[in-house]
């Protein structure tokens, strides 16, 4: 596998053609960092791991959330994902199927790409 960093993103097209397996350009990496820390959105993708196959997301639920209140072990998850750490009131911990959905707490998941809609519906609405 051939890695290439590229500073010009818009030759970034070209390199699948020369032999370059994978690119990344700086300038873009920045830009996605930075929209991702001023995005206001109850969920966002902080990460992505093992070739685009997994994304990490982090949730803040909205007090109206159909899941405030209920432990983990009831909440069915999009297939594929798991609840890796919750944060409550300043406290970081890897959640028990006992633990409960917080209104005020940030809830990091793992799982495929794609699933924010699913997890928007659980989460938000």
């Amino acid at each position: 596998s051939t890695v290439a960093v590229v500073q010009r993103a818009k030759y970034l097209h070209l390199l699948p053609h020369v032999g370059i397996d994978h690119a990344f350009s700086p300038r873009a990496v920045a830009v996605r960092n930075m929209m991702t820390l001023i995005k206001d959105d109850p969920i966002r993708s902080l990460a992505t791991f093992a070739d685009d196959l997994a994304e990490v997301y982090e949730v803040r639920p909205a007090s109206s959330a159909r899941v405030i209140g209920h432990e983990l072990r009831n909440v069915k998850l999009p297939p594929h994902s798991m609840i890796a750490a919750i944060r409550h009131k300043g406290q970081v911990r890897v959640p028990g199927a006992q633990d409960q959905i917080m209104a005020d707490s940030m809830i990091l998941v793992i799982g495929p790409r794609g699933i924010e809609s699913q997890l928007r519906d659980l989460f938000v609405d």
